[in-house]
């Protein structure tokens, strides 16, 4: 089971601040903590995006080209994902991530067109196992905000994982 330290501070008032210490306590009188999961890992260059427009790919048809704002940018990225959709937040990975699995993120040519950057599904940012494309955000998420503040503002940023 996953316990966000977010939601536990709900129910007790925790004193201490360091994640190591809490497992730690937690597995002397709880219940034993298996593992601590911090979702900022390898997410420094990743921010809330806004999809502004979408084309297809003149080489491809399963790759759309995308205009995707982040902060006062607009980027071009090229994009394999079917649920996207103009409007959208999505988390962007810019040239310089280095994504769970040390996945770098590098501007790139695919099948002709240039991209700078990569819309990102859970799996990519190593929140989920699973997933049916690239990650839509909540709808009042603020373009350009980095993604680790992002995941802390929605109770997504420390995990932990009991037996």
């Amino acid at each position: 089971m996953k316990i966000s330290l977010n939601w536990l501070q709900d129910w007790i008032e925790l004193q201490e601040k360091n994640i190591s210490t809490i497992a730690t306590r937690l597995t002397d009188s709880v219940s034993e903590i298996e593992n601590i999961i911090d979702q900022s890992q390898g997410l420094n260059q990743v921010f809330v995006g806004e999809i502004l427009d979408i084309q297809p790919h003149p080489n491809a048809d399963r790759m759309r080209i995308t205009k995707t704002k982040v902060g006062d940018k607009t980027y071009q990225i090229v994009c394999g994902a079917n649920n996207i959709e103009i409007g959208q937040k999505v988390p962007v990975a810019l040239e310089g991530a280095v994504l769970p699995g040390d996945f770098a993120i590098k501007n790139t040519t695919k099948r002709g067109i240039d991209s700078e950057g990569m819309i990102c599904s859970e799996v990519e940012l190593g929140l989920a196992e699973e997933a049916e494309g690239i990650m839509v955000l909540d709808t009042q998420a603020k373009v350009g905000l980095s993604i680790i503040d992002y995941l802390q503002e929605q109770d997504l940023w420390h995990w932990l994982s009991t037996v």
